[in-house]
């Protein structure tokens, strides 16, 4: 079982926007703060939203970014090459059931298959144990010095 990743279209919004006011998601992602920044950036050339289903049931929400393009933050000193990703499972039927790991692992090797980045970078809240977790199982590794997970 693996995850496919659809383009997220406007349609898609009003779902994201449930999945962000989850209790569970709202502690980590702000939901006013992603809406303002996923619709205005639908279409552009540093950013790019998925919709995460399995069996084509919608299950979680995924993106990456160039770090080079994005908005200045802790990846703005990563070198030319480096995506830039964030994840959440929205649909509470499949908490606590190991599919954020299996996300990030069928996420990984797409964003691998579609751009080819010298490294993958993630982000998570310091007290977001769960998605450090996560990304630990994955292959990534704490860089004491940014504070990032990095994926060579």
């Amino acid at each position: 079982m693996n995850f496919n990743f659809k383009e997220l279209a406007e349609s898609d919004l009003p779902l994201i926007k449930d999945w962000l006011q989850q209790p569970y998601v709202s502690k980590w992602f702000d939901t006013n703060e992603w809406i303002n920044e996923i619709f205005p950036n639908l279409i552009s050339d540093w950013v790019w939203y998925f919709r995460a289903e399995l069996d084509s049931k919608p299950v979680g929400f995924a993106q990456y970014y160039n770090t080079s393009k994005a908005p200045k933050g802790p990846w703005s000193s990563q070198p030319t090459g480096t995506i830039g990703i964030d994840f959440f499972i929205g649909n509470p039927s499949f908490l606590g059931k190991g599919y954020g790991i299996l996300l990030v692992k069928n996420f990984v090797e797409f964003v691998i298959n579609n751009v080819n980045p010298k490294r993958i970078i993630a982000d998570p809240d310091k007290e977001n144990i769960k998605s450090q977790h996560i990304l630990k199982k994955c292959g990534f590794r704490l860089e004491k010095k940014t504070g990032l997970y990095i994926k060579m």
